[in-house]
């Protein structure tokens, strides 16, 4: 019997493992029947990523991106990597059990199709191989700059930020534009709406306790396919007082893709933006 982990974002393989958010574990018998579940991962440190899917008894795991630091600590605990690996999640799974992963039509854009191998085994093996600040980038990992080190040549990531309370809405937006990302404030979940009405964004940020519709009820209006809301699929991470289990079984069920929590941490925030890089979205003036 296997259990295969693979992390998810929008029903495809998520892009890097460090900063996913939920992993499907698949447990497949000897008759090739299928047992799904989901793992919630968002706010576990990368030594507690390792012992959820040790304690799940997950025995591979098929992933875009991984750390070197966290690939190491897989292989230590027996749970081998198949790594840069791209594409919606159910095709990716069939091509696993079909032995088919190796296809070129589920290699991860510039990857080559080449596995994730140890960084001594890249250093060797790849002499053309990229280099930032004197590092080796790895296939199947993620790029070694530092959280919040944009390109200056790349587009400024679009956030709407939904926050009632000042000091929070300075803080985030002191962070934020400092990581070379462009913010939109309103403080209602009922302004955060009439915006996304009019604009798009890559990144809403939004308070789970606004006033006059709060975070979930402007979530809900957002994820409706019958909203005037142009992108439904825009990712929503929750700002909430404190970590309640109550409030996270709340937001993952109103449809938004993680949650932070007060006073906010810069690295967590930091974590939250590399995982959406900018879409050729524009943002209309809705103001």
């Amino acid at each position: 019997m296997a259990k295969i982990a693979v992390p998810i974002f929008r029903s495809r393989v998520a892009p890097v493992f460090d900063y996913c958010v939920r992993v499907s574990v698949f447990e497949i018998d000897d008759d090739g029947q299928i047992e799904r579940k989901e793992l919630y991962l968002g706010t576990l440190s990368p030594i507690e990523r390792v012992g959820a899917l040790i304690k799940e008894g997950v025995t591979t795991l098929v992933c875009g991106g991984i750390s070197d630091a966290l690939y190491k600590m897989l292989q230590i605990s027996g749970i081998p990597v198949i790594g840069g690996k791209a594409g919606p999640l159910e095709e990716v799974l069939e091509a696993f059990m079909s032995d088919r992963i190796d296809e070129p039509q589920y290699y991860m854009p510039g990857t080559g199709g080449e596995r994730y191998a140890p960084p001594q085994d890249r250093f060797e093996r790849d002499s053309d191989a990229a280099s930032v600040k004197g590092r080796k980038v790895s296939a199947g990992g993620p790029s070694q700059t530092g959280p919040g080190t944009p390109s200056k040549a790349a587009p400024k990531l679009r956030i709407l930020l939904v926050e009632r309370d000042v000091e929070t809405q300075k803080t985030a937006v002191h962070l934020l534009e400092k990581s070379g990302c462009k913010v939109d404030t309103v403080t209602t979940g009922t302004e955060a709406i009439k915006i996304l009405e009019k604009g798009s964004y890559d990144l809403v940020f939004i308070d789970a306790d606004t006033p006059e519709m709060d975070g979930y009820q402007a979530t809900r209006v957002i994820r409706d396919p019958q909203s005037a809301v142009r992108c439904h699929q825009v990712p929503v991470i929750a700002i909430a007082g404190h970590e309640v289990e109550e409030k996270r079984k709340r937001w993952i069920e109103a449809g938004m893709d993680d949650c932070i929590f007060k006073p906010i941490e810069p690295q967590k925030l930091l974590e939250i933006i590399k995982m959406f890089p900018p879409e050729s979205t524009s943002v209309a003036d809705a103001k």
